[in-house]
């Protein structure tokens, strides 16, 4: 892999751009020849994943920060209103309202039931129509579902909507139009961003609940790190959590977080070969060749991770790298980065990373502070994971997963707040 990523330009993501704005978006062969002409350097389709991350960093993420906590807070005061909620669905629901809400302002169509409803049945078997052979035979409902979540989508453009839209959307809306897209094929150049925004942030919200509050010990933890580092009690009582502190004061709630996304997830990374190279003067790959790096593999293998690399430990991502062995002696840990592909492989990292854990640890730091959540039937066991032809990385869950919500004692009738320290919204993740 290392060897690998000495050869960005050799060995690159473009033709997958191509291939996914093809066919999944159903740009017309014309403007698609435009969006990926090379002739002056890198295609307008891989400059508008170049300029994804500088809108996913500094102010413009500060902004999507704030509305999200905003939009975060109420959903979460509303869990308590219930003595049972399907943990699974509510998890889904909360980070569709409001990863879609930050992203498309006031006029989101996932404001309306019936188009959240559409986009989670669409991407249900979504790769499906990856392989585009008569998706409208072989996928009719994913077919319908994409046309009509695109309708909405074009609705929402031809409304003006990305006007009030964040600033990921609008620098996208300006490089297709510049392109000759009209906007019901912006609409559907939409679908791989809203497929990146939620099936991998929903999987993953839902794991980290499901590890933390499966271990009492690691829960209490999580709770006493929280209230110790990040939580404040404003003047009138409010309770205040504040992501900055949960970015620098909890390591131990990082620490889980990414050995949830190590341990769940089944990312290939796949890159092209442009032209004849030989990697690590051993390896000859001829031009047109693919190349596949599987993250569940990387992420479990011993050389990288240890003789525990199969197990779920909290600590792992701690920044000690000493540990006591068995006989009282200090040992390194022979965790490498390079064995972390949750992200990505560099130098094409999610730039949405950030923000998504920004919004699954507010999540989580206030629900586990709040409730104490619980299987109907007492027992954590893990549920099945979706048989289809998802496009996630996360291994969703396949069905209900019912839970008792209890308000706790110790914090039942205060009020809650977040707050948000500007210049505080990227964390120190670890990436391939």
């Amino acid at each position: 892999m290392r060897a690998a990523q000495k050869h960005p330009t050799t060995i690159t993501l473009e033709p997958l751009l191509k291939f996914t704005q093809k066919r999944m978006c159903q740009t017309p062969r014309e403007k698609l020849v435009h969006l990926c002409d090379q002739n002056r350097g890198p295609s307008l389709l891989s400059r508008i994943v170049h300029d994804t991350t500088p809108v996913l960093a500094g102010k413009s993420l500060d902004r999507m920060n704030q509305i999200m906590v905003r939009q975060l807070l109420p959903i979460i005061d509303d869990m308590g209103n219930y003595e049972t909620v399907d943990l699974n669905a509510w998890i889904r629901h909360a980070i569709t309202m409001v990863s879609t809400n930050v992203t498309y302002g006031n006029l989101n169509p996932f404001q309306n039931q019936h188009v959240e409803d559409t986009f989670w049945e669409l991407e249900r078997n979504v790769a499906l129509l990856l392989a585009n052979i008569v998706p409208w035979l072989i996928a009719p409902k994913t077919w319908r579902a994409r046309k009509r979540l695109c309708a909405a989508f074009k609705d929402y453009f031809d409304l003006a909507g990305y006007e009030d839209g964040s600033d990921l959307l609008s620098m996208r809306y300006r490089s297709f139009i510049r392109a000759g897209l009209t906007h019901e094929e912006i609409a559907y150049a939409e679908v791989p961003l809203i497929v990146g925004l939620l099936t991998n942030t929903v999987p993953a919200a839902f794991w980290v609940h499901f590890e933390i509050f499966a271990r009492p010990k690691l829960l209490e933890e999580i709770r006493g790190e929280v209230e110790e580092n990040a939580l404040n009690i404003a003047p009138d009582g409010t309770h205040v959590i504040d992501l900055g502190c949960l970015r620098d004061g909890c390591p131990l709630l990082l620490s889980v977080y990414q050995e949830v996304l190590r341990m769940r997830s089944t990312m290939v990374t796949i890159r092209f070969v442009t032209r004849d190279v030989v990697l690590a003067d051993n390896y000859f790959l001829r031009t047109g060749t693919m190349l596949f790096m599987p993250a569940k593999e990387l992420g479990r293998h011993q050389s990288a991770w240890g003789t525990s690399a199969d197990e779920f430990d909290g600590r792992r991502f701690l920044r000690s790298s000493t540990t006591i062995d068995d006989n009282g002696d200090k040992k390194r840990d022979p965790r490498r980065t390079g064995g972390f592909m949750a992200f990505g492989v560099s130098p094409t990292i999610c730039p949405g990373r950030h923000f998504s854990t920004s919004e699954i640890l507010a999540l989580v730091a206030m629900i586990t502070l709040r409730y104490d959540i619980a299987p109907v039937d007492g027992l954590w066991r893990a549920p099945p994971r979706m048989n289809s032809a998802t496009t996630s990385n996360m291994g969703p869950v396949e069905g209900r997963f019912p839970v008792t919500v209890k308000k706790r004692q110790k914090y039942e009738g205060k009020l809650w707040q977040f707050k948000l320290t500007e210049g505080k919204g990227q964390f120190g993740l670890t990436v391939g």
